[in-house]
C-alpha cells in the first residue's frame, strides 16, 4: 500500500518534515496540504476569517497550499521560530521550504517509502500520540483541579513541601587504585581556583574517566544526599577519597547544596495544580488503555525473546557543556 493510498493524514507527512528540521528558514517544513487537522498536539486557532482561508498561496503538482494552511503551518511552529516569521521576507522563504519539503515528500511517495517498516512503525506511533492528545483535551482541563484540592493536597503532603538541607553529589570510580590515584592528582594539578567553576569542571571530569558508565554518563551524577554521611558534612567542591567502593576505588565532589526551607501554599500552588493535573491525564490515559486491552485479543510468547540480541549501548565519546550548578544560600 503505498502512502497515496494512506492519504498521509497528516502522519507521514509530518515525519518527512521531521527530516528536513533545520533546513531553509527555520527547518521543519510541515506536512502535505491534503492532510487532515495536523501532525501537531497542539495547534492554535486561524486568525483568518471568511474566504481568506481559502486564498491560495502556491500549487505543487496540481496541490493547493492555502492560506489556512500556510497560517497552520506557521502555528505549528515552535514559538521561537514563530517569531522569526513576523516580517514577510521571512513568510516568503519559509513558504519556499515549503515547496521545496512537498517536492520532496511527493518524491519519497513515488519511491515507496511508505511501504518500509519504519516508516509504518513511525506513522502509528504519531496516530496513537495524536489520538492520546485528542482525548486528553476533551477529558481533562487544568481548571477541573480547584482551589480546595490544592489546599487538601498541600494539607494532606505538607512533610513533602518542608525542604531539609541537602547536597548533590557526582562521583568518579574506577576498578584500579593506582588509576583513581593518578586521577586526584591530575584533578589537583587542573581544578580551576573558582569553586563554582570547580564544581562544574569536576562532573565533566566524572564523565570523562569514570568506569562506572551509569553515574558517568551522568557527569557522574548519584543524586541528593539529605543524610549525614562525609558528602553531606564536607564543604561544596571538597574531594573525597579516594575510597573502597564496591570492586574499585570512586572519589565524591558535593557540586550544590539546597538549604532547608518551609513553602507557603501561594509558593507552591502552582506546582501542585500542574501535578494534580498531570496525575488526573495519567488516569484517564490508563483508564483508556485498560478499556481497549479489555477489547482486544492479545497473545504472549514471551518465552521467545531469549533469540533477540539487543546490541550493546555506545558509550558517548564527548560531554556538550553541562549547565552551571548554583550553590544556593552561600
Amino acid at each position: 500500500m503505498s502512502c497515496k493510498n494512506m492519504r498521509w493524514s497528516g502522519i507521514g507527512a509530518g515525519l518527512m518534515g521531521s527530516l528536513l528540521a533545520g533546513s531553509l528558514l527555520m527547518g521543519c517544513a510541515p506536512e502535505k496540504p491534503s492532510d487532515v487537522d495536523s501532525t501537531k498536539l497542539e495547534i492554535e486557532e486561524t486568525s483568518l476569517e471568511g474566504d481568506e482561508s481559502e486564498i491560495v498561496v502556491a500549487r505543487v503538482d496540481g496541490e493547493e497550499i492555502t492560506l489556512e494552511e500556510f497560517e497552520r503551518r506557521i502555528n505549528g511552529l515552535a514559538p521561537f521560530a514563530r517569531v522569526r516569521l513576523q516580517s514577510l521576507e521571512r513568510r516568503k522563504e519559509f513558504l519556499r521550504s515549503t515547496v521545496q519539503f512537498e517536492i520532496m515528500a511527493d518524491e519519497a511517495e513515488r519511491r515507496g517509502y511508505g511501504d518500509r517498516p519504519e516508516v509504518r512503525h513511525a506513522i502509528k506511533e504519531t496516530m496513537v500520540r495524536l489520538m492520546v492528545a485528542e482525548l486528553l483535551r476533551k477529558e481533562v482541563s487544568i481548571s477541573d483541579i480547584d482551589d480546595e484540592m490544592v489546599e487538601a493536597y498541600f494539607e494532606e503532603r505538607a512533610d513533602e513541601f518542608t525542604g531539609v538541607e541537602r547536597r548533590r553529589v557526582a562521583r568518579l570510580w574506577t576498578a584500579e587504585k593506582e588509576k583513581i590515584e593518578a586521577l586526584v592528582e591530575r584533578w589537583e594539578r587542573e581544578k580551576p581556583d573558582e569553586l563554582a567553576e570547580e564544581m562544574r569542571l569536576f562532573r565533566q571530569f566524572a564523565f570523562r574517566h569514570s568506569e562506572d558508565r551509569d553515574s558517568g554518563d551522568m557527569g557522574g551524577d548519584v543524586g541528593w544526599v539529605v543524610e549525614p554521611d562525609d558528602a553531606f558534612s564536607s564543604a561544596p567542591g571538597t574531594l573525597l577519597g579516594p575510597v573502597e567502593k564496591g570492586d574499585g576505588w570512586e572519589i565524591r565532589m558535593v557540586v550544590e547544596v539546597q538549604e532547608s526551607s518551609t513553602p507557603t501554599l501561594e509558593e507552591v500552588e502552582s506546582d501542585i495544580r500542574t501535578k494534580l493535573y498531570e496525575e488526573k491525564r495519567r488516569a484517564v490515559r490508563q483508564q483508556y488503555i485498560d478499556e481497549l486491552k479489555a477489547q482486544a485479543t492479545v497473545e504472549l510468547f514471551e518465552d521467545r525473546l531469549e533469540d533477540v540480541r539487543p546490541p550493546s549501548a555506545r558509550t558517548p565519546q564527548k560531554l556538550e557543556e553541562l549547565p552551571r550548578l548554583p550553590v544556593r544560600g552561600r
